[in-house]
């Protein structure tokens, strides 16, 4: 094994345990017994290294073959059904904020979040690791596959796990020019998607394909008007980075709607409004 999956077996295989010492009461109640979820990790990085060895490893066949049993689309809120917002059950879970993803990560990849049994417990292992290696490989086949996506609504445990292979299955800083350029039209039309899902993934990497300031500057500001606050802090990092007299204006314009504090997608002492007054604080002073 090399590459992505060398790093991700040894990183499995670490927080498996790391996380059976965790407080059980910090998380979840848990449906799939711990003897389950060894041995599934076990047959499901097996699999995975024989599809790695192979002379021409099909990832994308592996994705679609286990995602589709994790697209159940299902919403009881309105807000949630028409994409205004992220799914509050597996989003604001107190102990799978995205926010705090690391920790919801590795509840992900020990059957403490999303998995209701076995069968979805292996599928979401399966995903999860196929996007990385897509990722790594620069696939565009990757990106046109999402493109079909990201306006399915309501959002789907599918779509939350390639959330988090995008968060920690990627070193996109490493990401050739060309692969930019090819995924960019990607990119941009997940800025805009439907599924919320789609348009936090896209909005946090939106510096590196976006490269116009202006339109940059618009899509952060965007970030600012969506409802939940995690779109929100993104938009803000984004501007303290961009800098500039626009900036500056939006952020003052933010505080003026006084936003909800926090929706439940930060962590729990986490505050918006503060957060833009120290991000106003710093680029007024460059």
């Amino acid at each position: 094994m090399k590459g992505y999956m060398k790093s991700e077996c040894f990183h499995l295989t670490c927080v498996m345990f790391i996380t059976l010492l965790c407080d059980a009461t910090t998380v979840p109640a848990k449906e799939i017994s711990d003897e389950a979820v060894e041995r599934i990790s076990r047959e499901a990085l097996n699999d995975l290294s024989k599809v790695q060895s192979s002379k021409t490893p099909d990832w994308m066949s592996v994705l679609k073959n286990n995602i589709s049993n994790l697209d159940a689309r299902k919403a009881d809120r309105e807000d949630v059904k028409n994409g205004r917002i992220l799914p509050k059950r597996w989003f604001i879970d107190e102990a799978n904020r995205v926010n705090n993803s690391m920790y919801a990560l590795e509840n992900l990849l020990t059957g403490k979040y999303l998995s209701q049994n076995e069968e979805e417990f292996r599928n979401l292992l399966m995903t999860f690791h196929s996007i990385g290696e897509l990722i790594q490989n620069e696939s565009t086949e990757l990106f046109e596959w999402l493109s079909n996506r990201v306006d399915q609504l309501p959002p789907s445990k599918g779509d939350v796990v390639i959330y988090f292979a995008f968060y920690e299955g990627s070193s996109f800083d490493k990401c050739s020019k060309e692969f930019w350029h090819a995924s960019a039209a990607s990119w941009k039309k997940m800025l805009t998607a439907k599924n919320p899902v789609y348009r936090l993934i896209a909005l946090e990497r939106a510096g590196y394909f976006e490269k116009d300031r202006k339109n940059l500057l618009q899509t952060y500001e965007r970030g600012l008007k969506e409802q939940n606050t995690i779109f929100q802090s993104v938009a803000l990092s984004g501007l303290r980075q961009l800098g500039g007299k626009e900036a500056k204006e939006m952020i003052e314009d933010f505080l003026k709607g006084k936003p909800v504090e926090n929706d439940g997608t930060l962590d729990p002492e986490g505050n918006i409004r503060e957060d833009a007054k120290d991000v106003l604080s710093a680029i007024s002073k460059k």
